[in-house]
């Protein structure tokens, strides 16, 4: 019988990448992940301490979407809010006063999550008879 947390640590790793869930144990609890397999750390402790990772390290940006997410915190959201309203006001004091409409401005680039296109599945059917008919 597998130790307590393990079937959930082997999901989040899916998830996130071994490589990053090392990086970050290493960094801010100075952990090795390697003691798993040395049976000085369990999977349960392991999943404790990246419950409670910073939203700056690299395994809560890939579960948010990837690396761009990195540098995104809750504070660099809120200042980019503030500077794409700054800009706005400016803007507006700007058309307000001016004969000719100025461009509106563009709002501070975001990280965006990045989105699954589903694609149509092709069934063999189709692909032998594309084979047997190319071009039609």
């Amino acid at each position: 019988m597998p130790a307590p947390g393990t079937l959930g640590l082997d999901q989040l790793a899916d998830k996130v990448g071994g490589a990053a869930l090392y990086a970050d144990l290493r960094r801010y609890y100075g952990v090795d992940l390697a003691d798993l397999w040395h049976g000085t750390l369990t999977p349960r402790r392991v999943l404790w301490l990246i419950e409670h990772l910073p939203e700056d390290s690299a395994a809560v940006a890939a579960l948010r979407g990837g690396s761009e997410h990195r540098a995104w915190t809750a504070t660099t959201h809120l200042l980019a809010t503030v500077v794409d309203a700054v800009q706005l006001g400016t803007w507006t004091t700007v058309a307000a006063n001016s004969r000719r409409r100025p461009r509106p401005p563009a709002p501070m680039p975001r990280p965006t999550q990045p989105r699954r296109r589903a694609g149509r599945v092709v069934t063999v059917a189709e692909i032998a008879a594309r084979q047997q008919h190319p071009g039609g």
